[in-house]
């Protein structure tokens, strides 16, 4: 019997300054998919690499999840999908908690990964409450005030976030 799949995305960020995977309440595998460990990020130089060990067959209960924890499809985006669009089938699904260090103060952010594929490629789709339209993730204090924004950009298998 083989492993799963070792399946990586890089997260691009200089204001993420921790990343740690939310626990079995935020992951979801398609049924009868073998996997092992947890959902793991490692930070090297400029760049996290999430980690999740996992078979690639896609559901639309493993899609469905994800867009529940998302909210709808303008809190989702995925580098090679339409804006404002979901995922009808995925293979996984995990949430982070990634805390955003800006101006000494930390912010604490779900976002939520997620494998499916187009075409003869895998592709990474990422959600949180946070993203606005499917391009920009707005970051705000306790007092509602925006105190960070991030143009979403990337690739099949890494996610960009520059600040505006």
């Amino acid at each position: 019997m083989s492993s799963p799949s070792n399946n990586e995305v890089d997260v691009y960020c200089d204001d993420i300054t921790q990343m740690t995977w939310l626990g079995p309440p935020y992951l979801s595998v398609t049924s009868g998919e073998d996997y092992t460990g947890n959902p793991t990020a490692k930070k090297s130089s400029d760049v996290w690499t999430v980690s999740f060990q996992c078979d690639r067959n896609s559901s639309d209960g493993v899609a469905n999840v994800f867009n529940g924890w998302c909210g709808n499809a303008s809190h989702e985006y995925c580098p090679s999908a339409n804006l404002n669009s979901q995922p009808g089938e995925l293979s996984f699904a995990f949430g982070m908690s990634c805390v955003f260090t800006i101006n000494g103060s930390a912010y604490p952010i779900n976002i939520f990964f997620a494998q499916g594929s187009k075409g003869v490629s895998n592709n990474w789709w990422f959600g949180s409450l946070l993203i606005m339209n499917s391009q920009e993730l707005i970051i705000r204090n306790s007092n509602g005030e925006t105190v960070a924004v991030y143009e979403l950009s990337g690739g099949t298998s890494d996610l960009v976030l520059t600040k505006v």
